[in-house]
């Protein structure tokens, strides 16, 4: 069976996140996903190394709070996540050998 974990960028009003980038999770039955609100679609680029996944953010300001990521998101996919603000850096530690999949999404 594939599992996929999918991460969304969402842009929202500039107004909105500003100072911190909104971070919401769901839980599904074939996926999980994580989505990031943005101000725009930022520029990413995506580095797997077996269960660990990076995603880069070029281009946004602002921090991003991973406290509430597994408040309606079990860690059956995804074991960790966390944000680095000097890299700019979204990181996943994989719970398994999911397929991670990264895309932008215009509102």
């Amino acid at each position: 069976m594939i599992r996929w974990i999918l991460i969304a960028l969402s842009a929202v009003s500039p107004a909105i996140a500003q100072e911190q980038i909104r971070l919401r999770s769901g839980e599904h039955s074939t996926f999980s996903r994580i989505v990031l609100e943005t101000p725009w679609s930022p520029d990413y680029s995506l580095d797997r190394n077996g269960r660990s996944v990076r995603v880069r953010l070029s281009g946004l300001e602002g921090a991003i709070s991973t406290s509430e990521v597994f408040r309606r998101m079990p860690r059956r996919r995804v074991a960790d996540a966390t944000f680095d603000a000097s890299t700019r850096e979204f990181r996943l530690r994989l719970a398994c050998d999911c397929e991670v999949d990264v895309f932008g999404l215009d509102n």
